[in-house]
Order: C-alpha cells, then sequence, then structure tokens
C-alpha cells in the first residue's frame, strides 16, 4: 500500500502592494482545494478499509517566513 503525500502549493510571494489579490486567491485555492479534492478521493477508499494514512504538506511559512 503506498501513503499519498500532497504537496501542492504557489503562494505568491513579494512585497503585498505588488503581488495581486488574484494571484494570492490563485495561489490559496490551489493550496485548500487540492487537499480537499485529493484526500477527499482518497478517503472515499479508506473509509470502507477502515485504515489508510494521507500526508498533506501545506507549507514552511510557519517554520521559515519570507519577508
Amino acid at each position: 500500500m503506498g501513503i499519498p503525500v500532497n504537496s501542492a502549493g504557489a503562494t505568491p510571494t513579494g512585497p503585498i502592494e505588488v503581488v495581486t489579490g488574484a494571484q494570492w486567491r490563485e495561489g490559496i485555492e490551489l493550496k485548500v482545494l487540492s487537499t480537499k479534492l485529493i484526500t477527499g478521493a482518497i478517503c472515499r477508499s479508506m473509509c470502507p478499509r477502515r485504515s489508510g494514512l494521507v500526508v498533506n504538506v501545506i507549507g514552511n511559512c510557519g517554520e521559515r517566513p519570507d519577508p
């Protein structure tokens, strides 16, 4: 059995006055929506088996912030 790892994400970086709202929205939707869709799809097969594991890596800004 494999362990799926979801690490999609592309939150934009740069000065707040330069990065557009559309760029932020696209990055956040990619992180959040991909996590939901992938995890939901995998859970449909794991729940009946009552076993499995999903790893979601959503970012490292908490550990290494980008000024």
